[in-house]
């Protein structure tokens, strides 16, 4: 009976130790987080005080050994690798955090293993509230930029102007998306950032249109012109011819004078850089002449072609162009009548005028054709 009662209690005693020799190891207050990188970007991390934990879990004598490395260390490594992989930690966002978001923090533990060299671990889920983190300076690198768009549709040309700015955005810092040469109005012209910024800088916008506005434009057809720039030029080619006719009164006498007609012709390739010659049109006018004496033998219809060309619209609707007397290739000034009466040509017949001013240039001009028997004569003479 005493032997038995004997090993009750050496039973009961080691029970008692085990349980009294346990040790509580509070993992919430161990736990770090670290927060990295610009809100809205940054990234989590969770980690348990390895430090801390050491000290904990091992002895000063198993301390001593691991710093020192001698054969004990081997004992101490194995103890704190077999207790530290008891337990997990874990966060439930890891990449794009930001100011003001609650990190969730868990932990898997596995006291089985823990007691087996004494201890014991407690944790409850915490939430972290993330703080502190830096912002990123927002730039929008068109604000230090003007664009405009010089010269005339469809060959306008992009200028990139800098404005001052702390950032060092300069015109080199952009390069077209369309990698096009020339515009034309009313297009959409696409720009995009090509400049590193420095670390904490972060764009808005790495892309912005334009309308290519504000420009002078050829005018693609007689039919876009308004009705009073249609009077303004056949006024000037009427005046200009009438004016003529009446200054050679002296040579010949006119009648039957007729406004024909008028051809409008524009460039075809609009891709090739050209300014004035671009679009022009001939009014064709037309008189019997008679001989006022003997030394000129003039006599019958003749054809009279004046031409403008580079007829264009400014942003406002105002139209200009320049004067061609008479040669289509020869330009007067713009907006001015000058009258050089040896240069302009008077043609005897329909078809010396068309071949001279109209059919050289269809190769490489779409032609419009206004007036009834300049379509006409058009007709006999294909």
């Amino acid at each position: 009976m005493i032997k038995k009662l004997g090993l009750c209690v050496f039973i009961l005693c080691a029970i008692l130790f085990t349980g009294c020799g346990t040790q509580q190891v509070d993992l919430n207050s161990m736990t770090k987080v670290v927060i990295e990188g610009y809100t809205g970007e940054g990234t989590a991390s969770v980690s348990v005080d390895e430090d801390a934990l050491a000290k904990i879990i091992l002895s000063d004598r198993e301390l001593a050994s691991i710093d020192e490395f001698s054969i004990g260390a081997l004992k101490g490594f194995a103890k704190y690798y077999a207790i530290i992989g008891a337990f997990d930690v874990k966060i439930d966002k890891v990449y794009d955090i930001a100011n003001g978001d609650e990190i969730q923090i868990t932990y898997h533990v596995d006291n089985e293993v823990a007691k087996e060299y004494g201890f014991e671990f407690l944790s409850e889920p915490m939430t972290y509230k993330v703080s502190n983190m830096k912002e990123y300076v927002m730039i929008d690198p068109f604000e230090f930029i003007e664009v405009k768009f010089n010269q005339i549709s469809p060959n306008c040309r992009i200028e990139i102007v800098s404005k001052n700015n702390p950032y060092d955005i300069n015109s080199y810092s952009f390069a077209l998306v369309d990698k096009k040469e020339y515009f034309e109005k009313d297009e959409e012209v696409e720009l995009k950032f090509i400049d590193s910024l420095e670390k904490g800088q972060k764009l808005i916008v790495d892309k912005k249109k334009y309308l290519v506005n504000d420009v002078k434009e050829f005018v693609p057809s007689l039919e876009e012109i308004s009705d009073e720039a249609k009077e303004e030029i056949d006024k000037f080619g009427k005046d200009l011819i009438l004016s003529y006719l009446s200054d050679k009164c002296d040579f010949f006498d006119y009648t039957d004078f007729t406004y024909e007609g008028n051809y409008y012709f524009f460039q075809k390739d609009t891709s090739k850089f050209t300014m004035q010659e671009k679009n022009y049109i001939i009014m064709v006018f037309s008189a019997n002449l008679e001989s006022c004496n003997d030394e000129n033998e003039i006599s019958g219809k003749y054809y009279f072609p004046v031409a403008v060309q580079g007829i264009l619209e400014d942003e406002n609707g105002e139209y200009s162009y320049a004067v061609i007397p008479t040669d289509i290739y020869d330009i007067g000034g713009v907006n001015e009548i000058k009258l050089d009466y040896e240069r302009l040509r008077g043609y005897p017949n329909f078809e010396k005028m068309y071949k001279k001013c109209v059919l050289a240039a269809i190769g490489e001009y779409n032609c419009e054709i206004y007036g009834d028997s300049l379509e006409e004569e058009m007709e006999n003479h294909q």
